[in-house]
């Protein structure tokens, strides 16, 4: 140890007799003040309320009373809606599990009717079978508990039932068929005995199980199953159109009826895919390339059969309509589509349990927020009311977008990526797994806490504010030290190359492997002396930009809510953090160090050395711009360095300004996480040293 100290406080005072030391340092004073007069961040996105008016009263009274945005009725819309989709998933989970539950009880009921051995026992227990069919009936046509937080039912709903005021029953339009089924069987057990519909149920084929279980299917996929019923109503209508245009003698009054019906029927099966599938969240997931197929088929159906009222009379003009129409092969077509490619969303009861505690989360946390607008009426300072409203607005903001991603993970989940990234909608084909999770850390973390995104700076970035104000110092910090890091790195690989090879070429090297020194010990002092400059040009560069920084732009009085690695968020004082920033940009540093190295025990001239760790540290930045954020590059140096980005600021740079962060930075791919990219460093240090030891303690000089 003493003579690797020795050996490395030799190193030290060679590389500080150099007088390109001191040209590092005025560059870095040079680059400060050029990033001092050409720093110019886009604005932050400020969200906060504001009414444009003079006082707390003023605002108090537009909050309660206006109906323009972002006042409490509109904000109150966004929770009501947010409500909505948790009390539609919760029914129908609810629903799906009841109908699965009497669907077990059926089969449970069979099992122990064929079990009893006395025919008394049996026949007395098939009443428990009969008592089953007729619960799972009641939980089949149990559409009047989908409603809306208004009491009213969801209109994808209303056209699958449909209400009669009539009889004052409900007629359940596009689940007649699948009823039907049921009501025979229910009807079957009650006129016939035990023995004869067990039999009957077991059936292979077409026996009472294989009924039972369509009419699950179409329970559970009652959307799918109501577009199925509108593409029966369409071939029912298609055929009877069809007929009438075939014979000439058809009055032409049924000719044009059945030509209504079917494009009746066509538009319903349109209105019906808009309902289900333009909304904020899934209830049904279809492939966006066949629903626009599906789409424009329907339209040019809709149209071929749009005849002018002043040729609706002749019958050449409905002939050659269907005559286009059958071109469009529109049953086939609509068959294919329904049958295939609609699946109905579905969200696993865990998630339903965390929306629920969230819902009354959230509740609560606008119950606290009201109160103090409510106690803010009257005060004097504008602002203090201003910042109360936006956080009633933001909180709605954070509860919609934690559903949301949310209910996106567990479509994710449930899908290969090759299915959801062609799934319409969502922006599942822009899909990042780190980002999501990121987003709910941190509107978990508002929730929670009550506190949001109105009380914080965002993390740093090359090309926006972190806060709603002016530039803070740490704006520029952030901006400068990358670029300083730059010029420390360039400096480093090049001082380490001429401690090496720039020595072999000289034969001053010689003179000190005659020395009773290990090699090891040797490269060791002059890596750590290489490494010690890096540390001090680092903190050189630390402490200019501060104070630069600090005189030029002020020091901001908020903190930074930062997310580590996706999971955990947590409040920092920004200058803490921009420490963590200075400390990955030097591990960065230390890693092209290592590398160059390496390349210069390898190299035997010093201009072969450079030019080589030039060309890779160029290479790298440049594979960063065309590969950064594909799966097979994030196991390369180039994605895994800088893991500052683990801290919540991989995502923050929007518009202006973003060639400089794809540049120098990274985003983070899906699988990516803190402890990937450390060990992936780690591993390519390891082996370049590994590397350099082994050869330099074999090569000749």
């Amino acid at each position: 140890m003493t003579s690797t100290f020795r050996l490395t406080s030799a190193e030290f005072k060679k590389i500080f007799k150099r007088p390109s030391i001191f040209i590092m340092a005025i560059l870095l004073v040079i680059a400060v003040f050029i990033s001092l007069y050409t720093f110019n961040p886009n604005s932050r996105v400020d969200n906060t309320v504001d009414y444009s008016l003079d006082n707390s009263l003023q605002y108090y009274t537009t909050f309660y009373s206006g109906s323009t945005e972002q006042t409490k009725s509109d904000i109150d819309n966004s929770f009501l809606a947010t409500d909505e989709i948790i009390n539609y998933y919760k029914l129908y989970n609810d629903r799906n599990s009841k109908l699965n539950s009497y669907y077990n009880d059926i089969y449970s009921a069979i099992r122990k009717v064929e079990s009893e051995t006395s025919a008394q026992l049996k026949a007395s227990k098939f009443n428990d079978v009969i008592e089953a069919l007729e619960d799972f009936k009641r939980i089949f046509v149990s559409f009047d508990e989908f409603v809306d937080m208004n009491n009213a039912q969801y209109d994808f709903i209303t056209i699958t039932t449909t209400s009669q005021e009539i009889s004052g029953k409900t007629s359940y339009t596009y689940l007649d068929n699948s009823l039907a089924s049921l009501d025979y069987l229910i009807d079957y057990a009650k006129s016939h005995t035990y023995h004869e519909f067990i039999d009957m149920f077991n059936l292979a084929g077409n026996g009472h199980k294989t009924k039972l279980e369509k009419v699950l299917h179409h329970g559970l996929d009652y959307i799918q199953t109501t577009f199925l019923g509108i593409s029966q109503t369409i071939a029912k209508n298609y055929s009877a159109y069809e007929a009438s245009v075939e014979s000439s003698k058809t009055d032409n009054s049924i000719r044009i009826g059945n030509r209504n019906a079917l494009k009746t029927a066509l538009e319903t099966y349109q209105t019906y895919f808009k309902l289900v599938l333009d909304n904020d969240y899934p209830l049904v997931l279809v492939n966006k390339d066949k629903k626009v197929a599906i789409e424009e088929l329907i339209i040019s159906a809709i149209d071929t059969i749009s005849i002018p009222v002043s040729e609706e009379k002749l019958y050449n003009s409905h002939k050659t309509a269907f005559e286009n129409l059958a071109k469009l092969n529109i049953i086939n077509n609509i068959n294919t589509f329904t049958n295939n490619e609609i699946s109905q969303f579905e969200v696993d009861n865990y998630l339903i349990n965390d929306y629920t505690n969230y819902q009354k989360k959230v509740n609560d946390n606008r119950t606290a927020i009201l109160t103090k607008i409510d106690n803010l009426k009257n005060d004097e300072a504008v602002s203090n009311i201003q910042f109360a409203i936006t956080e009633y607005y933001l909180l709605s903001e954070a509860y919609h977008n934690y559903i949301y991603d949310k209910t996106i993970i567990s479509v994710t989940d449930s899908y290969e990526k090759t299915q959801y990234v062609d799934f319409y909608k969502y922006k599942l084909d822009e899909f990042n797994r780190y980002q999501v999770n990121e987003a709910l850390t941190t509107n978990k973390y508002y929730i929670d806490n009550n506190v949001y995104e109105n009380s914080y700076l965002t993390n740093f970035a090359f090309n926006q504010k972190s806060g709603n104000g002016d530039t803070n110092l740490f704006d520029f910090m952030y901006f400068a030290l990358e670029l300083c890091a730059v010029i420390i790195m360039v400096f480093a690989v090049m001082l380490v190359c001429s401690l090496i090879t720039g020595e072999s070429e000289s034969g001053t090297i010689k003179l000190l492997l005659v020395r009773p020194y290990k090699r090891g010990k040797i490269i060791t002092a002059k890596l750590l002396a290489t490494l010690f400059f890096a540390l001090t040009f680092m903190i050189f560069s630390f402490i200019i930009t501060f104070v630069g920084g600090y005189f030029l732009f002020g020091m901001p009085t908020q903190n930074v809510l930062a997310v580590f690695n996706a999971t955990t968020a947590f409040e920092i004082n920004p200058l803490g953090l921009m420490g963590i920033n200075a400390l990955s940009l030097l591990l960065d540093i230390v890693f092209f160090v290592v590398l160059a190295l390496m390349i210069s025990i390898l190299c035997k001239n010093y201009a072969a050395s450079i030019s080589a760790v030039l060309v890779v540290i160029i290479l790298n930045y440049a594979l960063n711009v065309v590969f950064g954020g594909t799966f097979w590059y994030t196991v390369l140096p180039g994605m895994n360095l800088h893991i500052f980005k683990y801290f919540g600021n991989a995502f923050t740079s929007v518009g202006d300004g973003m060639i400089l962060q794809t540049l120098l930075l990274t985003s983070i791919e899906s699988s990516m996480t803190f402890v990937f990219s450390v060990l992936a460093n780690l591993s390519y240090m390891v082996i370049a040293l590994a590397i350099s030891y082994s050869v330099f303690a074999k090569r000749d000089f």
